[in-house]
């Protein structure tokens, strides 16, 4: 009966290195462009599927958490939902990537204003 030990992994990139051959390289992910998700969160949420909507922003925030308009549309949705404290945190992260949106001073302004 063959055993394998628990570290042959190492053993396998040793024996490659010893062998004068490089270890395997993972391919690069490709970077998926954020646009057409924005569109379909963007048009969930005009169509009146507030919660819809939130998730597909939050899904695209999570890939692309530097994406204004996804914060944008998120930030929306969660003042529409009733959920201030989640749209005041979008809000505030969409202002800090440009603070002169005229919409995330909207959506901020609606969070903080409430019901």
């Amino acid at each position: 009966m063959l055993t394998v030990p628990k570290n042959s992994a190492l053993l396998v990139l040793i024996g490659l290195v010893a062998c004068g051959r490089e270890a395997p390289v993972e391919a690069p992910q490709a970077v998926v462009d954020p646009t057409p998700a924005i569109t379909v969160a963007r048009a969930t949420l005009e169509s009146g599927d507030h919660a819809g909507a939130a998730h597909a922003a939050w899904t695209i925030v999570q890939a692309h958490p530097e994406n204004l308009a996804a914060r944008l549309v998120l930030a929306s949705a969660n003042v529409l939902q009733g959920r201030y404290a989640a749209a005041l945190q979008n809000a505030d992260a969409a202002l800090r990537l440009d603070s002169e949106s005229a919409d995330a001073h909207t959506n901020r302004g609606a969070a903080l204003h409430g019901p």
